[in-house]
């Protein structure tokens, strides 16, 4: 019983050890949308990379924030999208450990609207009926 005591005792330190070098091993990347220099909330920001498997995706906050945790070293292309706004793509590196930044400044996009009005012309009403 002491033996097992024991083991769980040096795991949990190895444990408590190999998490902070884990954190170290991965980035962070972070950044702002704005539009006019002002925060732009709700922009959905994308990233991909071959380090990556698959991609993330988060929204901006109120402030225009976003934040991607825990990725691996490498290179991210990192797409800014919102309605009626010109998608922004960007390319950043994250280093082992380190922080990257990318910020993107979004414009709107050009509005195009069509209006077709389509009817036909109301029946003529025909009677065979004569009043005096």
């Amino acid at each position: 019983m002491r033996v097992v005591k024991s083991g769980l005792v040096v795991i949990a330190g190895l444990l408590l050890v190999a998490a902070p070098m884990m954190a170290q091993a991965l980035g962070t990347l972070t950044g702002t949308a704005r539009t006019d220099g002002a925060p732009l909330p709700g922009v959905m920001v994308t990233i991909s990379s071959p380090a990556l498997q698959g991609t993330r995706t988060t929204y901006t906050d109120v402030n225009g924030n976003y934040n991607f945790g825990a990725l691996p070293p490498g290179v991210y292309a990192v797409v800014f999208e919102m309605e009626s706004m010109q998608p922004v793509t960007s390319t950043t590196r994250v280093t082992l450990g380190g922080s990257a930044r990318a910020d993107a400044s979004l414009r709107l996009s050009a509005l195009e609207e069509a209006i077709t009005v389509t009817a036909s012309a109301p029946a003529a009403l025909e009677t065979t009926e004569v009043q005096t």
